[in-house]
């Protein structure tokens, strides 16, 4: 990396933690109040726990200067080199052996078979390698490797992975200080396309294989992959073998050496050894789950981190950055299931202003994505977080299991199968949730109105993510246009002449197990026949004579036919040879090792050519992808206004805090009435606040112990009050001050209140009571006539003539009310909550005690005095249709104050601009699912 790369690394990392830490700060102390804890708390430590994994990520990436011995002063004595045989094919047996015989400073070969099968005894035998079986239940074979090595340090090959000559020497020079118990090598995947790679082609182990373990390496605490290594025999004395798989056993043991004291080391300047690649779905997800469930053994395990031992904090650190990768789907399976619950149920996750999101949370985001992927190489890319996360659903579930690996089922005829088995299940109920939260929300807020309603902003903002999300993961599955999956089996590009029978072919290209070959006149299916040709490789050419059969012909453009051949038995000498040139070649060339080679020239282990998909796997995509269209459309239709005319007004869940001030301390102030009013049109002056407006009734609620309320608006624009409780004064205005509720903004509130040392105004208890009826004013002229019945379940606040709420009492069903045992003075009453489709009825004009005393647009009546020892039934409160009218009064008259323009929402629905980025994801994203279902896909023949 340059020196500037350097810097802007740093900088762009340090500006997105620090950007992290602040937001973080701001949610734990203003975003959640107001909110359901059960969902708030959740996703506060989701988002917690993700910091800690990119901070930890950014220590170990982050550049430090590490001493090298020079390698001339080095000379690397003879090592014992190790085959550990597992189930790998034996032609991929035999290319490792085959390539170690070339590589410098090795003495002798030992096989450590953990399959225990004939064929590898015989290789053994053939290139003259010591032959150690495992026991049954021994499945790392780290045991046997101790007891079988003769050298200070062997060299542990997994068979199948290629090393390049000189790996002996490169891993040497780590060796001088005595204490390094392994040198890791580095280590590459050549191959172009796998089920081990993303849909961006690359390889998923790319970051943790040539940036993380070599970053952890220059500290001495790299972690032991395993082949490709160099291992000092002494150092496995302080292991404790166990039965666990290689991978498990690799990184238990990893523990056990830094408990020790021991370094690893992870030279990561040049590749020595060419892994393997996994060409089967299943074998990548059991590769998943084995190490999501080493990765958590690592932390919480008997040999665990996290655990109170001796480990030092670097090391623990290097363990918690390591498993951030596998360990990742916890999170974010966490994530998708709060998520779901809040859009399915309407609850608002926590509150944030635009200006919070764009000051803290979006430079966290950015800055920490773009630092880490500088200090990684580019290797750890924007976005490849959540790639892992989510491909790694099904193997986190899966690592919980009992048994030892999951096992993959009696294949057999499905009608459906999973588009890409390598991610389990998991990842295709991942995609199904989110369609069906994205589905089930679109019909509830167009159709059915059957969940919670939700800020359209908010809202807008979650479809958003949870879309984030869905395109991903069909991104991972591969069902977008442009994401087919190449052929899988590896095979070098080769122009052999050769005779096929008694035709002249030309080789186009070739594998250990067979080759393809062009030909002018067709075979049939099943035939088989003897192919002959000559090899070329390093250590001569090889004439080579071989039993075929005919696996699948078809014919090319130019009207020849391309034949596809499997190879039968062959000798020692051919499958020598076609592993030279298959396997061993290729990879030297790609790794440098062959002198007098170019690396960019070097010939194609790959040939990108589409792999055939079964009928069971094409009905699996193409279910996938109608389930997503269909979320598609819910996000669609959550996210666009409505129509003023089809929809009901703008609705708003308003929340906020009412908080005691007392000196340097702030609580929450307890009994509060928090009361607001909407209006759902302006009117004919088009001015909001005024008479003319269309009010909805008061609606209030009091506040919990922590000072915490919520109400649920409907309008255009809303207002509201506090009535604080006995003791408490407003910290600026006076208790009657009525303010604009921001519906444009996060919806949420914090009313600040002082605590008044003189208590309420009247203080001493006089016995005297106040009482009346809320009635029905079924003819709307405002006065309570005789056949007019009262009116249950009306919420009635006392207001002292401060304003603070000295009780509250909701109607009988006769519709009366009592405040008894209150002091003397002024009160007057506030209705709020009334009945579906009443509103307050306008007072006639005398002075009859039955006639209605509220405001109209407040539900205020006016002060009266009480005195001691009385009991007054003078604030009668009439309820009229919504349908009757309130007498004609100047337009212009101002009720409310007027609210700023961006503080009010379109009546036909709150639109955001934020749905101009639904829109154009989901056209983008539904565009591409349309042309990968149009997309046509060549049928395989009968036994290709």
């Amino acid at each position: 990396m340059r020196r500037n790369e350097h810097v802007s690394a740093r900088v762009l990392t340090v500006a997105g933690l620090a950007a992290t830490v602040a937001y973080l700060a701001w949610r734990a102390a203003f975003s959640m109040t107001g909110t359901a804890a059960w969902l708030s708390v959740p996703l506060f430590v989701v988002e917690v726990v993700g910091f800690l994994g990119a901070l930890s990520l950014a220590w170990a990436m982050w550049p430090t200067r590490a001493e090298r011995p020079d390698e001339h002063l080095i000379i690397a004595r003879r090592v014992d080199a190790v085959v550990r045989v597992s189930d790998q094919f034996v032609h991929e047996v035999r290319a490792t052996l085959l390539a170690l015989q070339s590589v410098d400073a090795v003495a002798h070969l030992i096989i450590v078979d953990l399959s225990g099968r004939p064929a590898v005894a015989s290789l053994a035998t053939e290139f003259q390698a010591v032959y150690a079986a495992t026991d049954t239940e021994d499945r790392n074979g780290l045991r046997v490797m101790a007891a079988a090595v003769r050298s200070p340090e062997f060299l542990l090959i997994d068979a199948g992975d290629v090393p390049s000559t000189d790996i002996v020497r490169r891993l040497a020079t780590e060796m001088k200080d005595v204490r390094v118990a392994v040198v890791q090598g580095l280590g590459v995947s050549l191959a172009e396309d796998s089920p081990e790679h993303g849909p961006n082609r690359r390889h998923e182990l790319d970051f943790e294989r040539t940036a993380l373990n070599p970053a952890l390496g220059r500290r001495g605490v790299a972690v032991w992959l395993g082949s490709g290594s160099l291992v000092r025999t002494d150092a496995l004395r302080d292991v404790r073998f166990g039965d666990e798989v290689s991978l498990e056993a690799h990184w238990g043991a990893t523990s056990d050496l830094h408990s020790a004291g021991w370094a690893i080391a992870a030279p990561g300047d040049v590749a020595v050894v060419s892994h393997r690649t996994l060409t089967d779905d299943v074998a990548v997800y059991i590769d998943r789950v084995r190490r999501t469930r080493a990765a958590r053994q690592m932390l919480i395990g008997r040999r665990g981190v996290l655990r109170p031992t001796t480990y030092t904090p670097h090391q623990r650190l290097a363990a918690i950055a390591w498993t951030v990768r596998p360990l990742s789907s916890v999170r974010r399976v966490v994530f998708i299931a709060l998520l779901s619950a809040a859009m399915l149920l309407g609850v608002v996750p926590f509150h944030a202003s635009k200006l919070t999101i764009a000051a803290l949370w979006l430079p966290s985001f950015v800055y920490t994505s773009l630092g880490l992927a500088l200090l990684s190489g580019w290797t750890l890319r924007p976005g490849d977080r959540t790639r892992w996360s989510l491909h790694n659903i099904g193997a986190t579930v899966a690592s919980f299991s009992s048994e030892v690996v999951p096992q993959p089922r009696a294949r057999r005829r499905r009608f459906a199968a999973l588009p890409s088995r390598q991610y389990g299940a998991g990842l295709i109920v991942a995609i199904i949730t989110l369609s069906l939260v994205l589905a089930l929300r679109g019909l509830s807020d167009r159709v059915t109105h059957t969940m919670g309603a939700l800020p359209q902003q908010t809202l807008v903002a979650m479809v958003i993510v949870t879309l984030w999300l869905l395109t991903v993961s069909l991104d991972l599955v591969r069902v977008l246009a442009r994401r087919a999956q190449l052929r899988r089996a590896q095979r070098v590009s080769a122009a052999l002449s050769a005779t096929l029978g008694e035709r002249a072919v030309a080789v186009l290209d070739l594998t250990s197990l067979g080759a393809g070959v062009l030909s002018h006149t067709g075979l049939d299916i099943g035939e088989q026949m003897l192919l002959e040709t000559a090899v070329p490789t390093r250590s001569g050419v090889t004439s080579v004579r071989i039993p075929v059969e005919v696996r699948n012909v078809s014919v090319v453009p130019t009207g020849e036919w391309r034949i596809g051949l499997e190879f039968g038995c062959v000798d020692d000498a051919t499958a020598n040879a076609l592993a030279e040139y298959c396997l061993i070649e290729p990879t030297w060339e790609q790794l440098g090792s062959i002198p007098g080679t170019s690396v960019t020239e070097a010939r194609p282990v790959m040939t990108p050519e589409p792999v055939t998909v079964r009928a069971g796997a094409r009905a699996g995509r193409t279910a996938v992808r109608l389930v997503s269209l269909f979320a598609l459309v819910g996000a669609i239709a959550s996210s666009l206004p409505t129509p003023a005319e089809a929809s009901e007004a703008p609705r708003h869940h308003w929340t906020g805090v009412v908080v005691g001030i007392d000196g340097a301390d702030a609580a929450g102030v307890a009994k509060a009435v928090v009361t607001g009013i909407c209006s759902t049109d302006a009117g004919a002056d088009r001015q909001w606040g005024t008479v003319d407006d269309a009010y909805g009734a008061p609606v209030s609620t009091v506040t919990d112990d922590g000072g915490r309320y919520a109400l649920d608006l409907v309008g255009s624009a809303c207002w509201s009050y506090v009535a604080p409780p006995v003791g408490f004064s407003p910290t600026s205005g006076s208790f009657d001050e009525v303010s604009s509720i921001d519906l444009r903004g996060d919806l949420h509130s914090r009313t600040n209140v002082v605590r008044d040392p003189t208590g309420s105004i009247a203080t001493a208890v006089t016995g005297a009571a106040v009482s009346d009826l809320v009635w029905d004013d079924q003819n709307g002229n405002g006065v309570h006539d005789g056949n007019e019945p009262g009116l249950a379940g009306v919420a009635v606040t006392l207001l002292d003539r401060a304003g603070h709420a000295v009780a509250r009492r909701v109607t009988r069903t006769d519709g009366r009310f009592l405040f008894v045992n209150i002091p003397a003075g002024k009160y007057r009453v506030t209705v709020s909550n009334l009945p579906t489709d009443l509103a307050f009825t306008v007072p006639s004009i005398g002075g009859d005690l039955v006639e209605s005393a509220a405001d109209v647009f407040t539900g205020r009546t006016p002060l009266v005095s009480i005195a001691p020892g009385t009991h007054q039934p003078v604030l009668d409160i009439g309820l009229r249709p919504t349908a009757l009218t309130a007498h004609p009064r100047a337009a212009s008259t101002a009720v409310f104050p007027t609210p700023e323009a961006q503080q009010v929402v379109d009546a036909g629905g709150t639109g955001s601009a934020l749905s101009i980025v639904v829109l154009v994801i989901a056209a983008v994203l539904a565009g591409s699912l349309l042309i990968g279902l149009a997309r046509p896909r060549r049928l395989s023949r009968a036994g290709s």
